[in-house]
């Protein structure tokens, strides 16, 4: 039998009106969005329910409603009963209305665990909980961005980790990789797919900054999974770029290209006088350097992410025009090593003065403005992905080789392992750098 719930009239439907013990399963429906009950199970507090979306409760499978539980479903959205609603005989409601939570920081996650059943705000600084994406992750300091967790139960939003060997039979983390802008985390795996398969995330562009130590001539990496988080790895290239001695490789903070410019000329760059400087979480912080001559210039900035962060860092720079400020970029900050990335500046800047806000604690390591850059020779070549596997779960190569939505899947505690063969050539008096450049997008895991 199958019942569709539209109003509140469940006895009409011959849904179960009896005495139940609460099942050892917790519903652990999403922020917003519809939900389909797999295993019999019941909400956890005195109001609960599904946001911004329908319920579906599998055939076989019982929702058991508490004692003066209130279970909410939006007007327009429908319950579907393929299996049972038991209910307690001692104050259970079924409302047709929103849920709502408070998040006054509105960082994404709740001061608390309590939610609200009515069809309007119930104050200033309450959201509907479709809106408050982690909203089963307690914030204990709300009047600040960012999820505070001390208890150390929530979940950390960032990337998966690269890994090198650390030259004793082991590997030492490096830095975090499959950043894409403007963003390549997603709340949730479905709308992660449709936003990367759309084409509106960038790849990743990772310059190496340890030392990629070969194992029988052969350059291995590790990418491993250690967050509460799912990612999905589209492509993973090696490129080795041939330059000389006294230059140094940068990305764009947009990941799509790098730069090779030399050393002294970095050394050179306009740059404020202390350094370097911690930006505190929520502060903006004004950079000055010399006016310049705005033609072709470009930042070098050098930023470090704290290791406590509670979610990948992202910094707002702007620039003053000579008659009001304007937004430059929205660099995110790698840790723990931090990254060295270049902002190409507009035509016609000079003024010298910058503004940077962060959301969380960041250092900046480096900021140096460049102005008439000398082309530097270089070649590159993209080196043989030989071998990609997962541990315990075997080859992967197929997988990453190229851009074509067939996903290398990583969860929490995962460990992938790449090989790649060395350059086949380098000229006499030339350096190497390694860039890596990653596809792909993570969300926060999906409850199984």
């Amino acid at each position: 039998m199958c019942a569709k719930i539209f109003l509140i009239a469940l006895t009409a439907f011959g849904l179960w009106l009896m005495f139940s013990a609460n099942p050892a399963h917790a519903c652990t429906p999403p922020a917003g969005g519809s939900y389909t009950i797999t295993a019999s199970c019941s909400f956890s507090g005195s109001v609960h329910g599904i946001d911004n979306g329908n319920l579906t409760i599998n055939a076989g499978v019982t929702l058991t409603i508490n004692a003066n539980q209130t279970i909410a479903w939006n007007s327009g959205r429908t319950i579907t009963v393929n299996g049972s609603i038991a209910m307690s005989a001692s104050g259970v409601r079924l409302k047709q209305t929103n849920l709502w939570m408070l998040d006054a920081d509105n960082d994404d996650c709740p001061a608390n665990s309590t939610q609200f059943a009515q069809d309007t705000t119930p104050g200033t600084g309450y959201y509907r909980r479709y809106d408050v994406l982690n909203y089963t992750v307690i914030d204990y300091n709300d009047s600040v961005v960012g999820c505070t967790d001390p208890g150390g139960n929530g979940f950390r939003e960032t990337t998966p980790y690269l890994f090198l060997p650390d030259g004793r039979g082991g590997f030492q983390i490096e830095n975090d990789v499959l950043f894409g802008h403007p963003a390549s985390f997603f709340r949730s795996r479905e709308t992660g797919l449709a936003v990367y398969e759309s084409g509106n995330v960038s790849n990743d562009l990772y310059v190496i900054s340890g030392d990629a130590e070969k194992a029988m001539g052969d350059y291995v990496f590790q990418i491993r999974e250690i967050e509460q988080e799912e990612s999905h790895i589209d492509r993973v290239e090696l490129k080795a770029v041939h330059h000389p001695k006294d230059a140094e490789v940068l990305a764009s903070w947009l990941y799509g290209k790098y730069y090779v410019i030399k050393k002294d000329e970095i050394k050179a760059g306009l740059r404020p006088k202390e350094l370097p400087f911690a930006i505190e979480p929520g502060n903006t912080v004004e950079v000055r350097v010399a006016p310049f001559d705005g033609k072709n210039a470009k930042l070098v900035l050098g930023t470090r992410a704290e290791i406590v962060a509670k979610e990948s860092v992202q910094l707002e720079i702007s620039y003053f025009d000579g008659a009001e400020w304007k937004l430059l970029a929205k660099p995110f900050g790698r840790l723990p090593l931090g990254a060295r990335e270049i902002i190409e500046l507009p035509q016609g800047v000079k003024d010298g003065r910058f503004k940077i806000f962060a959301q969380e604690r960041m250092w900046i390591t480096k900021f140096a403005v460049l102005t008439n850059v000398s082309p530097v020779g270089s070649f590159e070549e993209s080196l043989l992905l030989k071998e990609a596997s997962l541990f315990g779960k075997g080859d992967v190569k197929k997988a990453i080789e190229d851009k074509d939505f067939d996903y290398l899947y990583m969860k929490t505690g995962d460990v992938a392992e790449l090989r790649f063969a060395s350059e086949k050539r380098k000229p006499a008096g030339f350096s190497t750098s390694l860039i890596m450049e990653l596809d792909g997008f993570y969300n926060a895991l999906t409850p199984e």
